[in-house]
């Protein structure tokens, strides 16, 4: 790595870089915004970024995400140059062989490898559902109740997503909430979001439940922001398999870890 890490303070300068791949940089884009600018640490040399971002989950989350495999190597250098200075214990999206890099600082509890997906265009999409509901801040509740019902629901979420409006919902006859989709980000002024959260009730599965939410939602965010993407573990075969019917293309391969600096 020939540039020398250096803290970044315009987030003008890094919506810049990422703007020229924004089907890659939904999530880093977003960051970009307040609260989340304030509240985090982001490090530049050459074109890898790291940011150290706190979103109000209770532990530091790094983006290092490249935008192809040819960024990966300098991000990964860059993650090395600064291992000294990060915290002892997060949860870092970047390239792939991230925990090998960062070892023997730091050991991986978890390592995850994903798909960053986009939608092109709504073409696949099936039209919008009318059992649709679009939920806010009152029903995060139901929403964690829904998600305490399967494990296979997305590890990050914070109430204030409701606050979206972009949360959909169907409801069982007794009203009881049975599947939910929702966004992890969305940024109207850098023109990206990702969906996130999507879960069905194990009991109410496989009756098209996660193709109706995900269609309606994907054509009310593209009504909003030219780019609607999502992230996919490359081992959660049903829901790629749904995104693909649904028109999304994959983008970027990643990883997902959880990583810990031994005792």
């Amino acid at each position: 790595m020939s540039d020398r890490p250096r803290r970044v303070t315009d987030p003008g300068e890094l919506a810049a870089l990422y703007g020229r791949h924004p089907d890659v940089h939904p999530y880093g884009l977003a960051d970009l915004e307040e609260p989340l600018w304030s509240r985090s640490t982001w490090y530049r040399a050459g074109d890898a970024v790291v940011g150290v971002l706190d979103l109000g989950s209770g532990e530091p989350v790094l983006y290092a995400v490249a935008a192809d495999s040819e960024g990966d190597r300098s991000t990964l250098d860059l993650l090395a140059a600064l291992a000294p200075d990060l915290p002892d214990h997060f949860v870092i999206t970047g390239p792939l062989g991230l925990a090998e890099r960062l070892a023997p600082a730091y050991g991986a509890d978890w390592v995850i490898p994903h798909v960053k997906m986009r939608l092109p265009d709504a073409r696949e999409l099936p039209p919008p559902d009318p059992r649709v509901i679009w939920l806010g801040r009152d029903a995060a509740d139901e929403v964690v109740a829904l998600r305490e019902t399967g494990g296979d629901a997305s590890a990050f979420f914070i109430p204030s997503l409701l606050d979206t409006g972009h949360y959909g919902a169907i409801r069982a006859e007794d009203g009881t909430l049975v599947a939910v989709a929702g966004v992890h980000v969305l940024s109207e002024r850098y023109g990206v979001a990702a969906v996130g959260n999507v879960l069905t009730r194990p009991d109410h599965r496989r009756l098209g439940l996660a193709r109706a939410l995900m269609a309606t939602l994907a054509r009310r965010l593209l009504a909003t922001v030219p780019v609607v993407g999502l992230n996919v573990g490359t081992a959660n075969h049903g829901a790629r398999a749904l995104y693909d019917r649904l028109g999304f293309v994959p983008v970027v391969s990643y990883e997902e870890a959880e990583i810990r600096r031994p005792h």
